[in-house]
């Protein structure tokens, strides 16, 4: 579940970057968990919390691809679409070099709710993410950082 809403919100913040400032060509995004906390159910073995977070917090995903200027004219509500209606944004904006957003998922049987902050020009973008929520194991945040930079054409 973690990697798709990641995905999600970066994928929702280059698009909607791209929309207000953003250049077409080659990106790279790189997000990295640096916190996850998860309200564990009764009898769950001692030390999984540790054992999750070893698997998830600081390891950096990569992610290129080539964005387009039809890709930009239709960001951000396209890539919320791609998710096949369980994300929708509550709020969002792009002013000034700075943008923040909040966005609702319905994934995998939880609500999460997701918060992100950050700078952008039109080369690059850069910013901070928590997510939190509720689902069938219990609450959970989820605290990201990610960056975005044009490589080039493509």
């Amino acid at each position: 579940m973690l990697k798709p809403m990641i995905a999600v919100t970066l994928c929702a913040f280059a698009g909607a970057t791209a929309a207000v400032a953003i250049e077409p060509g080659r990106w790279e995004s790189i997000s990295k968990v640096v916190d996850f906390e998860m309200a564990l159910p009764p009898g769950m073995p001692e030390g999984m919390m540790d054992m999750m977070k070893s698997q998830m917090v600081g390891k950096p995903q990569r992610d290129t691809q080539c964005i387009t200027r039809a890709d930009l004219d239709e960001a951000p509500e396209r890539m919320f679409a791609e998710t096949d209606g369980q994300c929708r944004y509550d709020r969002f904006d792009m002013s000034g070099g700075r943008m923040t957003g909040v966005a609702t998922c319905q994934m995998q049987g939880a609500t999460m709710r997701m918060t992100t902050t950050g700078t952008h020009d039109a080369n690059s973008y850069k910013g901070v993410g928590v997510m939190e929520g509720d689902g069938e194991m219990g609450a959970m945040t989820i605290r990201t950082e990610f960056t975005g930079t044009r490589l080039g054409d493509c």
